[in-house]
């Protein structure tokens, strides 16, 4: 599904290797996402929040390796700074005592919500001003490609499966688990003005169209498929 997991694959099982192994990046059908994605007011007003205020927001299983605790304690070096924004997670996992007590802790739960797990969360994606993705781990994250197709600036991690992606989405890009660096990207994002941040999420956009298309994953599949069988005939 990505360069990344195919590099590791490599280096890790022996029976993987540059003569049998090609990586297709992960794609979406982005015209069906963006149909099945609400208005931003109607985002927020199904999912029981507040029509005004800047939201940072996050989509993922609430697991360690998805990296919320750092986003919560990244948020909680600023928050003071930016009264009107807050941090939005959808997702439900085993990790949710553990960061329901780390909000309590930096005194947070009215501005760190954790809404839990919403079917088909794609929908709620234009709620955001500002996505993240704080991930340890990643294949192919998704969750990033359908923030792109929301046209929301990103801030993700600095890890093999997303920074290419970052790079070239004019994503911001901080070091996995360092809740300083995170929130010196957030300040940078917080800090200009709603035509620049739209301006940020079209960007990213444009990248997704020319990169992680449907379409040209299924040419690539179809391509391999084709030259699968014809080596097999040729046997």
């Amino acid at each position: 599904m990505s360069d990344a997991v195919a590099e590791y694959l490599k280096r890790t099982v022996s029976a993987f290797g540059d003569d049998n192994t090609l990586a297709i990046n992960n794609a979406i059908d982005i015209d069906q996402a963006r149909a099945s994605m609400l208005p931003r007011a109607s985002a927020r007003t199904d999912l029981g929040l507040a029509p005004d205020g800047t939201i940072i927001g996050c989509i993922g299983r609430l697991v360690p390796v998805k990296g919320h605790a750092v986003l919560i304690n990244a948020f909680a070096r600023i928050a003071s700074r930016y009264p009107d924004v807050s941090v939005v997670i959808i997702g439900e996992g085993r990790e949710r005592p553990a960061l329901e007590a780390l909000i309590a802790r930096h005194g947070l739960e009215h501005r760190i919500l954790l809404l839990g797990a919403h079917n088909d969360a794609l929908r709620y994606v234009r709620a955001f001003d500002i996505f993240a993705m704080p991930s340890f781990s990643e294949g192919l994250p998704l969750a990033l490609l359908e923030a792109l197709a929301g046209e929301r600036p990103v801030v993700g991690s600095d890890i093999p499966s997303m920074a290419p992606i970052l790079r070239s989405c004019g994503g911001s890009i901080c070091q996995p688990g360092d809740d300083a660096d995170i929130s010196t990207k957030l300040i940078a994002l917080l800090e200009i003005d709603s035509d620049e941040l739209k301006k940020k999420g079209a960007f990213g956009y444009e990248y997704l169209c020319n990169q992680h298309a449907i379409e040209d994953f299924q040419k690539n599949y179809l391509s391999l498929i084709n030259t699968m069988l014809i080596s097999n005939r040729g046997e």
